[in-house]
């Protein structure tokens, strides 16, 4: 049995402090192991960044491209591929993900509501 069959999405808030920090992340990805899908999710990523490290296709805090979003933007997709890779349970990959949303936005010092609780994947 596919322990990643029918996956949810990711309970994405909105906040878009993963796109208005893109260039760190996408710099953080590429520190993966090559072969990686997080390396090549960021290898094959095909926007750019403002001089903040913004992505370009962020217009008013909401992705302008979003149903063609790349793999590094798609939570869903890439944990499951993630997921797959690794051999584990995409609840694993949500769980950290939360996490570092969570960090993005108390380094910002957003709203907490924007926050995402790991445990929901517990």
């Amino acid at each position: 049995m596919n322990i990643n069959s029918d996956v949810p999405e990711f309970p994405c808030t909105g906040c878009s402090l993963c796109c208005k920090n893109l260039q760190t992340l996408h710099r953080g990805a590429l520190s993966y192991p090559t072969g990686s899908i997080v390396r090549i999710a960021a290898e094959t990523f095909p926007f750019t960044w403002d001089s903040s490290g913004a992505c370009t296709k962020l217009v008013g805090d909401r992705c302008s491209v979003y149903e063609g979003r790349p793999l590094l933007c798609n939570v869903k997709n890439l944990s499951t591929l993630w997921a797959d890779q690794l051999k584990c349970d995409v609840r694993d990959i949500y769980a950290l993900t939360a996490e570092s949303c969570n960090l993005l936005i108390d380094a910002a010092g957003a709203a907490s509501e924007f926050k995402i609780n790991p445990d929901l994947f517990r």
